[in-house]
């Protein structure tokens, strides 16, 4: 790339800053805008979403840490806090083919457990760095120097950082263990005061959400 359209090089800058700001409409700045704003506003929603996911799991984590249904390393990754009850109307067969797979004597010396604590936390913050982030690219509309920062912000965290979040949340999901859990129609909901929320739709819910 020549360095006179580089953005790595002063005159590069200064020529895109000029044609940004005399040669673009302002009705395109006004739809750019609009556009990251609505970005902003998802990613918010979906990120204070895992937000709430990963404090709950926290607290599981905490208050249980002690009890001996967990044997993992995370209460929460355990799937058996508060209990496991399995889904009626859930194929038998699979059943049966995960607790071969995973072997039902070995099952609490898998210390990771579902991963599902890490899978929120990541998703969490990656995505409500991504809100700040397109809210950057907002201002960006009309000035410059936001728009190249949230731009190669863009790149780092959608590219990197976002696609990671969704590889291991995939992971978490599909695992055997993921797998075994999401067959369980327990609530995952914790109301801080030693037992589970009487909603029992919300760890499937979880595991759902991905399929």
């Amino acid at each position: 790339m020549p360095e006179e359209d580089s953005f790595f090089s002063s005159k590069g800058r200064e020529n895109r800053m000029e044609g940004m700001y005399k040669k673009e409409k302002s009705t395109n700045k006004i739809c750019y805008a609009i556009l990251y704003g609505i970005c902003a506003v998802v990613y918010l929603v979906f990120g204070g979403l895992s937000a709430e996911r990963a404090s709950n799991a926290f607290k599981i984590n905490v208050d249980f840490r002690d009890d001996v249904r967990n044997g993992h390393n995370s209460a929460y990754d355990s799937c058996s806090i508060p209990s496991f009850i399995r889904d009626p109307y859930s194929d038998n067969d699979e059943y049966i083919s995960l607790l071969k797979e995973i072997g039902v004597q070995n099952y609490s010396d898998n210390k990771e457990g579902t991963n599902w604590t890490a899978a929120w936390n990541l998703n969490a913050v990656i995505m409500l760095l991504q809100a700040a982030n397109f809210v950057t690219l907002a201002f960006g509309s009309f000035w410059f120097y936001p728009r190249l920062i949230g731009t190669f912000c863009n790149c780092f965290c959608a590219c990197c950082c976002h696609l990671s979040a969704i590889i291991m949340l995939w992971s978490a999901r599909f695992s055997l263990l993921g797998r075994l859990c999401s067959l369980n129609i327990d609530s995952s909901t914790y109301n801080g005061h030693g037992g589970a929320s009487s909603n029992r739709f919300l760890r499937r819910l979880d595991h759902e959400t991905f399929n």
